[in-house]
């Protein structure tokens, strides 16, 4: 969820830094676009925490050098329905930029996924008796990964097979 909030937040200011490099294409900023893209960033840390547990295994275990080589596996993965939508809002005189920053921050947010994975395992080390708040978070987080997962992988889908 930490990933997720930074990630929302990385969002508005990529959008912010496309504004003000093409401000044409502005709509302007407001608290509701915000709190969309913060609950957009939650939604999709939350589905790549879900893969994340499946490619960890495979990774290099310094947090950063893994999180770096995930953050590229998604990318390469999910960025290709996200970069060529034809009614997107990355066409147009944006889209080097735009395809740039969120490249960027594709691998950022595995870099920040990876390092709270680390935080995390620290802290069950620490005391065994905070293994029940992981179970607790599983089990409150459990459908809404899932959710997004298979948004995900539906978007992914209709992206590159049904196009």
């Amino acid at each position: 969820m930490g990933t997720g909030i930074i990630l929302g937040i990385l969002l508005r200011l990529i959008m912010k830094i496309v504004a003000v490099v093409y401000p044409n294409l502005s709509t302007g900023f407001t608290l509701q676009g915000t709190l969309l893209l913060i609950i957009i960033g939650i939604g999709s840390a939350l589905a790549f925490s879900t893969l994340f547990i499946f490619c960890r295994k495979y990774l290099p275990r310094n947090w950063f050098i893994g999180g770096f080589l995930y953050g590229l596996i998604i990318l390469c993965i999910f960025s290709y329905p996200f970069f060529t939508e034809e009614n997107g809002e990355l066409n147009g005189p944006q889209k080097p930029l735009g395809i740039f920053l969120f490249s960027f921050l594709f691998i950022i947010g595995g870099i920040i996924l990876s390092k709270f994975v680390m935080i995390a395992e620290k802290w069950i080390e620490k005391e065994i008796a905070h293994i029940k708040y992981c179970y607790i978070a599983f089990y409150i987080l459990i459908v809404p990964c899932l959710f997004f997962v298979f948004a995900l992988l539906k978007e992914l889908i209709e992206g590159y097979f049904l196009r």
